[in-house]
């Protein structure tokens, strides 16, 4: 293999092993937590009470999850239960199903047909799993402007 082929051989496996590392670089480090809240449609935590995969055909599929609110650090209306769509591709910010029973913190980039949507540039953490770095997270966060009993 000449220097040229190599070359080409070692950016196309690096362009292929960073390719995660770019799907969720909007939701990054260098935003203070105000510009992030002041990003998002909506930010919340709240425990799932129900969840269900929904497939698509004419786009990647997701989790429609119901939350009874936690606390509300930004959502203009008063519900108490929301709708949430998350992700369930890892490229696009997704992961493993919501649990029922599970508290989650939510940032929400849009409403779509209704629900909050997570992905790509938005936050769906699973506070249950008492992850340093989400705890620390949510600590940054501040004071919510709700509290609801649980």
């Amino acid at each position: 293999m000449n220097k040229i082929q190599s070359f080409v051989l070692t950016l196309f496996i690096n362009f292929f092993i960073s390719m995660d590392a770019f799907a969720c670089s909007c939701f990054s480090d260098a935003k203070s937590m105000s510009e992030v809240i002041d990003s998002q449609v909506a930010v919340f935590s709240g425990v799932i009470l129900q969840t269900e995969l929904i497939e698509n055909e004419w786009n990647e599929a997701y989790y429609k999850s119901r939350l009874k609110l936690t606390a509300v650090w930004k959502l203009e209306s008063d519900e108490k239960v929301v709708t949430i769509r998350s992700a369930t591709e890892i490229s696009s910010c997704g992961g493993p199903p919501p649990k029922v029973g599970d508290e989650y913190v939510v940032f929400s980039h849009a409403i779509l047909g209704g629900a909050h949507s997570t992905g790509a540039c938005s936050q769906f953490s699973n506070i249950e799993n008492r992850n340093e770095a989400v705890l620390e997270f949510i600590q940054e966060l501040g004071s919510p402007m709700r509290v609801y009993e649980n």
